[in-house]
Formats: structure tokens, C-alpha cells, sequence
């Protein structure tokens, strides 16, 4: 049995969201809490598994309470909201404090896309609720302060002072977080970034709006024909796949396609194997994510002699694509992601 506490207001979303629980046998749906009265002295009383925040418009204090929880004792929040309000583009940071998952409903005047939508709200109460935060994990994980890696620490993970001309990056599950604050961290890198990111669009969308507000860079949802620039940040659309390609100017192009074979999209092998063999000297990133995708994108990348860099397992909130590369690529780099935002900044 799942205890799920829900923090939130009442409303509409609120009463389908509470009715889609109370109708699962596997969940047992707490008392809800509003956000002035939450309180760790109620999660010491209650002990739910897992915590819902409804991410509100008038509420400023959704960071807040999730750095509380994971101060006290860490445990699954997964934040959702209405998709297509302004209200969710405060989500990426309450990830970064510890926050495990996001989703986005369909607006509440439409009942049949929120009854479509229950299954895989679902989905994601059941996996973070029966598995809980693995033990390794540690929150500070997702806050980097790259200033505090000292010149030797750096030195001793440099193995290629060659400036590389393109960085490819895959994650999935676990690494929004993660990855907003690495792209954050690494600076001014003058090579291209694309991403691979493997959630949905309720959450894509949101995080590339906000990254390119935060960062200042030019970061965009890659398009058919799309020339790669220097200063550019690319994410692959969702639910496709995305590959490179050198044009007759020999300049790097994004284009999108679609493998039905694969379950996951954006596929990481698809894209870190197009990137081995058209870029000159790239550097590979792998983050938190399930399943095995990326081992082969690794090794395509090792044998052409280019560099993977992979977050250490023991950092990463899911550890299973992490593990699997690590176990079947002895070349690729285990590293913290202090180190590897270090690493990818050392070569501007």
C-alpha cells in the first residue's frame, strides 16, 4: 500500500486528481495539506511514502517545503500543475531542490485528455512510491558549485586538451534536475550542445523556456535542417529521435526521424552514433536515466578515441543507464557532476 500526501488547494484538478487515487486499491490517499499548514511534525505523524505538491499561482513557497522534506528525511515529491499555465515554469527549480518528477495535466475545462492522462499520472505514483529514494541519493547532488573543484581535481580528469567541436547529452528520468544545473554551471562553451532528453512534452517544454530565461542561451527545440551553431543548445523534440548529419559546407545539421523499433524516444544510441561518426572530436555526457539506452552511443564514441563523460551512479537518482555504461564501456569516465560540468567548461 502507497501513502500519498497531497499538498494543495481546492479546486476542479484538485477533486478529478483526488478521485483518480481514492479509485486505485493499491493507494491509500492522506488527509491533504494545504501550504500554510504543512508542517514536519505532520509527516513525522503521518509517514507517507509519497508527496503531491499542485504547483499553484499564488504559491511561492513550493521550494520551500521540498527543501524541508528532503532535510528531514528525503522522500519521492512529484509536482504537478496544468500544462498550458504560467504556474509551471516555477517546477525546474523545485526540481533542483530534490523534487523526483513532474506532470502536466490538460486544462480542467477538458475531461477527456485528464481521463486519458490518469494512466500515466499513475504510472508515476506507482514507480516513485514503491521504490522510494534509492540510498545513495543526495540532494546536494543536484546543486553544483563548480568554483569549489579545485585546479588539481581538474587536471587530474583531463585526458584530451583538444578543443572538441560538439557536445551530445542523454538523460532521462531522475536528471532534469540535474541537467538544468549543469547547463548552468558549465558557462560560455564554444561548441554546440544537443540533448537528448527522455520526458514527455509537459515537462520539456516548460525546462527549455526556463533554461534559455535563466541562462541566457540560445536554446531551442531542434528542427529538420536546422545548421548546428557554435553557441547553441539543442533539444530533441520529444517522442522522436534525433541524428546529425555534415552538410556540403561541411557544418553539422540537425534532423529529425523515427525509429519504430525503439521504445524510447529520444533515442541516446541514435544520437551519440551519428555524432561519432560526423563530428571531429566530441565529448559524450550521460546522466540519471532508466534502462540501458546509451551503451552503444558510448562505445561508438570510444572507438573513434572520443571522450564519455558519465555521472557517477552513486550521485544519480535512477542509477540504471549510468551502471550499464559504466559496466559496459571501461573507457567512459565515472564522474561527479561537479567534474563534468568542470570538465566541459575547461575547454572554452
Amino acid at each position: 500500500m502507497i501513502k500519498i500526501l497531497p499538498i494543495d488547494e481546492p479546486g476542479f484538478l484538485q477533486a478529478v486528481i483526488r478521485m483518480i487515487l481514492v479509485g486505485d486499491s493499491d493507494i491509500k490517499l492522506l488527509p491533504s495539506l494545504g501550504y500554510d499548514s504543512f508542517s514536519i511534525e505532520t509527516i513525522e505523524q503521518l509517514q507517507p511514502d509519497l508527496i503531491t505538491i499542485a504547483i499553484e499561482e499564488a504559491n511561492r513557497g513550493v521550494a520551500d517545503i521540498i527543501k524541508r522534506v528532503m532535510d528531514y528525511s528525503p522522500l519521492p515529491i512529484i509536482l504537478h500543475s496544468e500544462s498550458d499555465v504560467d504556474k509551471q515554469s516555477r517546477f525546474l527549480k523545485s526540481l533542483e531542490y530534490g523534487a523526483v518528477d513532474y506532470f502536466g495535466w490538460p486544462t480542467f475545462q477538458n475531461t477527456i485528455k485528464i481521463g486519458k492522462s490518469h494512466e500515466m499520472f499513475l504510472e508515476k505514483i506507482h514507480y516513485w512510491g514503491s521504490r522510494g529514494l534509492p540510498a545513495y541519493y543526495k540532494q546536494s547532488n543536484n546543486l553544483l558549485d563548480v568554483a569549489k573543484l579545485n585546479n588539481s581535481g581538474l587536471e587530474s580528469i583531463k585526458t584530451d586538451h583538444k578543443p572538441y567541436d560538439l557536445i551530445v547529452i542523454g538523460v532521462s528520468t531522475g536528471g532534469v534536475g540535474v541537467l538544468s544545473s549543469l547547463l548552468k554551471s558549465i558557462g560560455d562553451v564554444h561548441a554546440p550542445i544537443v540533448v537528448a532528453l527522455q520526458m514527455d512534452d509537459s515537462v520539456s517544454t516548460p525546462l527549455i523556456e526556463q533554461l534559455s530565461e535563466e541562462t541566457g542561451k540560445n536554446i531551442k527545440v531542434g528542427v529538420t535542417g536546422q545548421v548546428i551553431k557554435d553557441d547553441s543548445i539543442t533539444f530533441i523534440p520529444a517522442s522522436v529521435d534525433g541524428v546529425l548529419k555534415k552538410n556540403c559546407s561541411n557544418q553539422l545539421v540537425f534532423n529529425t526521424i523515427f525509429q519504430p523499433g525503439i521504445t524510447v524516444h529520444p533515442s541516446i544510441n541514435q544520437l551519440f552514433v551519428s555524432a561519432a561518426s560526423q563530428a571531429e572530436n566530441p565529448v559524450g555526457v550521460l546522466l540519471s536515466g532508466h534502462g540501458d539506452d546509451g551503451i552503444k552511443g558510448s562505445l561508438a564514441f570510444t572507438e573513434e578515441g572520443f571522450t564519455v563523460l558519465v555521472q557517477d551512479p552513486e550521485s544519480c537518482l535512477v542509477n540504471e543507464m549510468t551502471s550499464a555504461v559504466v559496466k559496459a564501456n571501461a573507457e567512459a569516465q565515472n564522474l561527479s557532476v561537479a567534474q563534468i560540468a568542470a570538465y566541459l567548461g575547461s575547454s572554452r
